[in-house]
């Protein structure tokens, strides 16, 4: 890395600020106005900039910023894990479907078997008849 863009790092991933805001969809904006992803008002999710620093570089935009117990205001490094689009989306898929149905486990699958065979098993557990 050259000594430019080490600066330029630095100045990227200083340390926090104190300025901030609560965007209307519920994470906390960090000003950081010379950060490639900086909005129009210098703004950055702060979960990634928290993540960044942790990591030492700038995150690709591949990567995505989960949080694990879904807070979105919870910006510490221990609720936040990186994931790329489809393991986010997957893991928000699995999430919202053991919300409904509970999580599938062997047990849940026998008991149901037991209660009206194949097809209304997979109904009552909410997957399909070949899962």
């Amino acid at each position: 890395m050259t000594e430019n863009a080490s600066l330029d790092l630095k100045s990227i991933l200083r340390p926090y600020t104190g300025v901030y805001t609560v965007a209307s969809h519920g994470y906390v904006l960090e000003w950081s106005p010379h950060h490639p992803s900086a909005d129009r008002r210098g703004f950055v999710a702060q979960h990634r900039l928290i993540v960044e620093r942790s990591l030492g570089r700038v995150l690709t935009t591949a990567e995505q910023i989960h949080h694990k117990d879904e807070n979105t205001k919870n910006n510490d490094i221990s609720n936040l894990s990186i994931l790329t689009r489809a393991e986010h989306r997957a893991l928000h898929q699995k999430m919202t479907h053991e919300r409904k149905y509970g999580p599938l486990t062997a047990k849940r699958v026998e008991i149901a078997l037991q209660q009206g065979g194949m097809k209304a098993a997979a109904r009552a557990l909410g997957c399909h008849t070949e899962t």
